[in-house]
Formats: structure tokens, sequence, C-alpha cells
């Protein structure tokens, strides 16, 4: 298993490899173009204060509404089977 994965890593790669030459471009410029960048000076993290609001902020949205409707049945579930259970 160990050896399978590195073989795909190896030929991955290679294939990233390739696809920065046709750019001609160095193999970490090519890479960074599919990683997003933080925002300045969070390095990914948020303060504890930020994520307290954060969840408050969520909570303070109304739930979603539903889609079903307010008569919604069983039968309306099993509506195209008869009594046998066969589909009509």
């Amino acid at each position: 298993m160990q050896i399978a994965m590195e073989n795909k890593i190896v030929e991955l790669l290679a294939k990233l490899r390739a696809q920065a030459a046709a750019r001609r471009m160095p193999l970490d410029a090519y890479l960074e173009q599919f990683v997003e960048p933080d925002e300045p000076g969070t390095n990914g993290h948020i303060s504890l204060a930020e994520y307290d609001k954060a969840l408050e902020e969520l909570d303070a949205l109304p739930p979603p509404g539903s889609s079903l409707s307010a008569d919604f049945s069983r039968a309306d579930i099993y509506a195209e089977y008869d009594e046998n259970g066969v589909l009509r």
C-alpha cells in the first residue's frame, strides 16, 4: 500500500512538473495558483471573540423554511405505488 501511494505521488508530481513546464513556470509558482491566500495577518486563524461573534450571527439567522407543504403526508410519498407496493 505504501509503495503504491508513493508511486502515485511520483506520477502526480511528474504531471504537475510537465504542466508547469508547458506554461514556462517553476513548479512552486505553478502550484501557488491553486492555493487560496489567507486573509492578511490571520494565518488562517481567528480569535476566540471573532469565533463567538460568528456563532452568535449564525444563531441569529432565521431557521431555513421547510420545502414541504404543510399538508404533506406519508400518502404523498407512496402515491405512485399500489396497495401491494408495486410501482404503477
